[in-house]
Order: C-alpha cells, then structure tokens, then sequence
C-alpha cells in the first residue's frame, strides 16, 4: 500500500474509533486546508493529527499538530499506529497540562457518582 493510501486508511480507522466510542468524528479530506485543522473533524474541540507508519519522528510531528491546534485554537493531540499493531489500538500523545485536566475531570465526575 502507498503512503497516501496508507495515511487515508489510518485516518478512517481513527474516525471509526472514535465513533465507536461515541463520539462524532469524521475524516478531514482537506487534512487542514478547511476550518477543521488536522486529519480528524470531531466534535470534542481537538485537532487530531494521524499518523501510521514503522517508525516516527515523534517531535516533528508533534510540532505540525501543535501549529495546527495553534491556529484552530484548541487542543492538540496526535494519534500513531504502528505497523503490526493490534487493530483499533493507537498511541494517544497530548500536552501534560490537558492530560492532567482529563484525570482531574474524571476524578471530579467519580466524587460526583461516588465511585471510588
């Protein structure tokens, strides 16, 4: 499979996860040039950047997401799949400060239903 071919199938496959779990999410096939930044329309105000690849230059790409999270004012995060990974199974990367407000949330939301 050619890397655009490749790239587009992640980007369903991401899409498709996320829908799955209940949120809205669609592939972007203006990856960036409409008023969705990033390779994922959603509808949880993140600019969601994929990548599927053997390896990766994880600061690289951490860096185009960012720009384009900047630009779109919101949240950026960037979702990897490896090759011979299992399906569905992705590496999540995000800012330290919006993964510590998403324990934070979920901490509040168990105090609220007393979960412990």
């Amino acid at each position: 499979m050619n890397a655009k071919k490749k790239g587009n199938h992640g980007e369903h496959e991401m899409a498709h996860f996320l829908m799955e779990h209940g949120f809205k999410a669609f592939r972007n096939s203006m990856s960036g040039g409409s008023v969705w930044k990033g390779d994922i329309a959603n509808s949880l105000d993140l600019t969601i950047e994929v990548k599927t690849c053997k390896k990766i230059n994880l600061l690289k790409c951490w860096r185009q997401v960012n720009r384009d999270a900047s630009i779109a004012h919101n949240s950026p995060v960037l979702a990897v799949h490896f090759d011979n990974m299992p399906a569905k199974n992705w590496l999540i990367t995000m800012h330290s400060e919006d993964w510590v407000e998403l324990l934070k949330e979920n901490r509040e939301l168990k105090a609220k239903l007393k979960i412990a």
